[in-house]
C-alpha cells in the first residue's frame, strides 16, 4: 500500500466521496447525499469547504472535509472523515486528520472541533478522536435522536 494525500478535489470526487461514506456502513442515505453535496459545493465555490483525499495508487481510499467556522476567529471544524473499510486501521484516518490539523495551523487556525454520535456504534470513532488528542468539549443531549447525543471534541492547535 502506497498512500498519497492530495489537498484538492476533482469533478469525479463527489461520487467517489459518496461511495467512501457509503462503504463505512455508518451513515443514512441523507448523510451520504450531504457528503456528496459538500464536495459539489466545494467545486462550485472553492474555499468554503476544504478537502484532503487519501489515495492508494491513484484510487481514493479516504477523505476529510473541513472548514473555518463562520464568524469565528481561528476556529475550524472537521465536518467529515471517512476511510474505505478495506483501508481502515492502516493509519489513513490519522494521516488525514494530521493533514487537516497542519493546514488549519498554517492558515492561522487555533482550534479544531469535530462532532460525532454518542451511540455504541460510534465508540470506535470517539476512541479515534481521543487517540488523536481531542478532548470532549460538550455533549448535546438528544441532538440526533432521543438517546443519541452529539459529542463535540476539540483540539487546540
Amino acid at each position: 500500500m502506497r498512500i498519497a494525500i492530495r489537498d484538492y478535489i476533482t469533478e469525479k470526487d463527489p461520487d467517489i466521496i459518496y461511495q467512501i461514506v457509503k462503504d463505512t456502513g455508518y451513515f443514512s442515505e441523507d448523510e451520504l447525499i450531504m457528503a456528496r453535496e459538500l464536495a459539489i459545493s466545494a467545486l462550485a465555490k472553492p474555499g468554503e469547504y476544504l478537502f484532503f483525499v487519501a489515495e492508494d495508487n491513484l484510487k481514493a481510499a479516504g477523505y476529510a472535509c473541513y472548514g473555518k467556522i463562520p464568524c469565528s476567529i481561528g476556529s475550524f471544524e472537521l465536518y467529515w472523515i471517512a476511510v474505505l473499510k478495506g483501508y481502515q486501521h492502516n493509519g489513513i484516518g490519522r494521516a488525514l486528520i494530521n493533514s487537516v490539523e497542519s493546514a488549519v495551523r498554517s492558515c492561522g487556525g487555533k482550534k479544531l472541533f469535530v462532532s460525532t454520535s454518542s451511540t455504541d456504534r460510534y465508540a470506535p470513532t470517539r476512541a479515534f478522536y481521543e487517540d488523536c488528542a481531542y478532548t470532549q468539549a460538550a455533549v448535546l443531549k438528544d441532538y440526533f435522536a432521543p438517546g443519541d447525543h452529539e459529542v463535540i471534541y476539540e483540539k487546540p492547535l
